[in-house]
Protein backbone atom coordinates (compact mmCIF):
# COMPACT_ATOMS: atom_id res chain seq x y z
CA UNK A 1 0.00 0.00 0.00
CA UNK A 2 1.14 3.70 -0.65
CA UNK A 3 0.02 7.48 -0.28
CA UNK A 4 -2.63 8.85 -0.60
CA UNK A 5 -1.88 9.49 -4.28
CA UNK A 6 -0.95 7.28 -6.92
CA UNK A 7 2.79 7.96 -8.35
CA UNK A 8 1.94 6.23 -11.24
CA UNK A 9 -1.95 7.32 -11.98
CA UNK A 10 -2.08 10.62 -9.90
CA UNK A 11 -5.03 9.46 -8.48
CA UNK A 12 -5.94 9.78 -4.97
CA UNK A 13 -7.92 7.54 -3.21
CA UNK A 14 -8.83 7.41 0.63
CA UNK A 15 -7.22 5.10 3.38
CA UNK A 16 -9.78 2.76 4.02
CA UNK A 17 -10.33 2.34 -0.28
CA UNK A 18 -6.67 1.12 -0.06
CA UNK A 19 -6.54 -0.56 3.05
CA UNK A 20 -9.86 -2.52 1.42
CA UNK A 21 -8.00 -3.43 -1.52
CA UNK A 22 -3.96 -4.02 0.19
CA UNK A 23 -5.96 -6.71 2.75
CA UNK A 24 -6.60 -9.00 -0.51
CA UNK A 25 -2.58 -9.55 -1.00
CA UNK A 26 0.14 -9.25 1.20
CA UNK A 27 -0.41 -4.87 2.91
CA UNK A 28 2.73 -4.44 2.59
CA UNK A 29 3.10 -0.75 2.64
CA UNK A 30 5.54 1.43 0.66
CA UNK A 31 4.63 5.02 2.23
CA UNK A 32 6.37 7.21 5.25
CA UNK A 33 3.67 6.90 8.40
CA UNK A 34 5.15 9.29 10.12
CA UNK A 35 2.91 12.49 8.70
CA UNK A 36 -0.54 10.34 9.81
CA UNK A 37 -3.04 11.94 11.88
CA UNK A 38 -3.56 9.95 15.05
CA UNK A 39 -7.08 9.36 13.37
CA UNK A 40 -5.36 7.86 10.33
CA UNK A 41 -2.90 5.81 12.40
CA UNK A 42 -5.82 4.47 14.50
CA UNK A 43 -7.25 3.16 11.18
CA UNK A 44 -4.41 1.57 9.89
CA UNK A 45 -3.97 -0.04 13.38
CA UNK A 46 -7.65 -1.40 13.09
CA UNK A 47 -7.14 -2.42 9.67
CA UNK A 48 -3.71 -4.40 10.51
CA UNK A 49 -5.40 -6.21 13.10
CA UNK A 50 -8.28 -6.86 10.75
CA UNK A 51 -5.77 -8.38 8.45
CA UNK A 52 -3.57 -10.33 11.22
CA UNK A 53 -6.79 -12.03 12.95
CA UNK A 54 -7.94 -13.00 9.08
CA UNK A 55 -4.40 -13.66 7.54
CA UNK A 56 -4.73 -17.78 7.24
CA UNK A 57 -7.82 -17.42 5.29
CA UNK A 58 -7.03 -14.91 3.02
CA UNK A 59 -3.58 -16.36 2.32
CA UNK A 60 -4.56 -20.16 2.45
CA UNK A 61 -8.67 -20.31 1.38
CA UNK A 62 -10.21 -21.32 -1.20
CA UNK A 63 -10.77 -18.23 -4.30
CA UNK A 64 -14.21 -17.81 -5.19
CA UNK A 65 -15.39 -15.31 -7.66
CA UNK A 66 -19.21 -15.37 -8.89
CA UNK A 67 -20.38 -13.80 -11.80
CA UNK A 68 -23.22 -11.21 -11.68
CA UNK A 69 -25.56 -9.45 -14.24
CA UNK A 70 -24.40 -5.77 -13.59
CA UNK A 71 -21.31 -6.21 -15.59
CA UNK A 72 -19.74 -2.96 -13.33
CA UNK A 73 -19.54 -5.23 -10.45
CA UNK A 74 -17.04 -7.39 -9.61
CA UNK A 75 -17.81 -10.01 -6.52
CA UNK A 76 -15.14 -12.32 -4.88
CA UNK A 77 -13.95 -13.89 -1.67
CA UNK A 78 -12.26 -16.73 0.19
CA UNK A 79 -13.45 -19.15 1.83
CA UNK A 80 -12.27 -21.56 4.28
CA UNK A 81 -11.52 -24.86 2.98
CA UNK A 82 -14.24 -25.83 5.81
CA UNK A 83 -16.76 -23.45 4.77
CA UNK A 84 -16.69 -22.25 8.32
CA UNK A 85 -15.53 -18.33 7.64
CA UNK A 86 -15.37 -16.60 4.53
CA UNK A 87 -14.77 -12.96 3.16
CA UNK A 88 -15.99 -11.52 0.04
CA UNK A 89 -15.82 -7.97 -1.95
CA UNK A 90 -18.04 -6.46 -4.09
CA UNK A 91 -16.00 -3.89 -6.18
CA UNK A 92 -17.85 -1.41 -8.13
CA UNK A 93 -15.58 -0.94 -12.17
CA UNK A 94 -17.71 1.64 -12.93
CA UNK A 95 -20.76 3.19 -12.96
CA UNK A 96 -23.88 0.62 -13.78
CA UNK A 97 -26.71 1.16 -15.91
CA UNK A 98 -28.61 -0.82 -13.52
CA UNK A 99 -30.91 0.73 -11.04
CA UNK A 100 -30.35 -0.39 -8.03
CA UNK A 101 -26.97 -1.31 -8.55
CA UNK A 102 -25.87 -4.45 -6.75
CA UNK A 103 -28.57 -6.39 -7.66
CA UNK A 104 -27.38 -10.02 -7.86
CA UNK A 105 -28.61 -13.56 -6.78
Amino acid sequence: MASERSHTTGRVSDLSFRLGTAIWGHLGFEWDLLPLSEAELDALAEWISFYKDNRDLLLDGDLVRRDVADGSLWLHGIVAHDHSRALYQLACLERSPMSPRGMFA
